[in-house]
């Protein structure tokens, strides 16, 4: 009898430190009023996948035209107005732009330092890579106009598919394809 309910204890106290930090994070973040959600599954529960535009359309007539909802340990803040779209993703995007930094993407590119995991910005590794690119795309123009003098027929995607290979190639590997 005293197994089943240390067991049952320590599963109670797993998910309790689970997700006490994610409840901090909410607290931290000052994230705008939402409905409130469940610890694990937060408002998945809530969430009507076959009309999501009705339930968000309720959501906002109760909480404004800027609320959040949480999707597991996840945040998602919802902007339903035309007006502030237009001011979340032009005029203010430098702040939304960046991806935040997971465990997983961390590990898999060199903390981020990748070109596919990089933040957003100027990157070294683009910047190193403008020689290359500028070298292959001049190949590619003395092709076109050897070709054009010589009146010869010019196959612009097997041209840029060749560019292509070309740049990621010498980057990636330092060879030319």
């Amino acid at each position: 009898m005293l197994l089943p309910f240390l067991l049952f204890l320590i599963a109670v106290l797993s998910l309790i430190f689970l997700t006490l930090p994610n409840l901090r994070k909410r607290e931290k973040l000052h994230l705008p009023p939402g409905p409130k959600g469940l610890p694990l599954i937060g408002s998945i529960h809530q969430f009507d996948p076959l009309t999501p535009h009705l339930y968000l359309s309720k959501l906002a007539k109760a909480y404004g035209p800027i609320l959040s909802l949480t999707f597991g340990c996840r945040s998602a803040v919802v902007v339903q107005s035309a007006s502030l779209t237009k001011e979340v993703l032009k005029t203010q995007d430098h702040n939304f732009y960046t991806r935040p930094p997971l465990t997983g993407m961390q590990k898999m590119s060199y903390n981020g330092l990748d070109i596919a995991f990089a933040p957003y910005g100027d990157t070294q590794k683009v910047q190193s890579s403008t020689p290359i690119r500028r070298e292959e795309v001049s190949r590619m123009i003395q092709k076109i106009s050897s070709l054009s003098s010589a009146s010869e027929v010019v196959n612009l995607s097997d041209l840029l598919m060749t560019v292509s290979s070309s740049i990621i190639c010498r980057i990636a590997f330092g060879k030319r394809y």
